[in-house]
């Protein structure tokens, strides 16, 4: 998610490491708070609909940075086929509940 795909921020993902990861969604907020928060409510969803054969998908803002070797080694040791959300307990997309239930 970034402002837009001319903010000075999504830039700098382009000249580091954005390029790492050729399957790409990019949602731009365009500042609109309440936008902002319903496209973080449906990210999951399209990312689904948009890649379905993808083992994982990695939810970022526009102000983190990621080191692709290390995510990739990171990820080597986790099941595709496991149901879980990896990241800050507070972002879970209203999914957490219907995980929990499923185990």
């Amino acid at each position: 998610l970034t402002q837009s795909l001319d903010s000075p921020r999504w830039h700098a993902l382009e000249a580091t490491w954005i390029h790492q990861f050729g399957r790409l969604m990019v949602f731009e907020s365009h500042t609109d708070v309440a936008k902002v928060q319903q496209v973080w409510k449906y990210i999951p969803q399209r990312l689904y609909k948009r890649f379905p054969d993808a083992d994982f998908y990695l939810i970022i803002d526009d102000d983190v940075f990621i080191n692709g070797r290390l995510l990739l080694d990171y990820l080597q040791f986790r099941d595709p086929q496991e149901r879980a959300l990896y990241g800050p307990g507070f972002c879970d997309w209203g999914v957490r509940h219907e995980l929990k239930t499923r185990a």
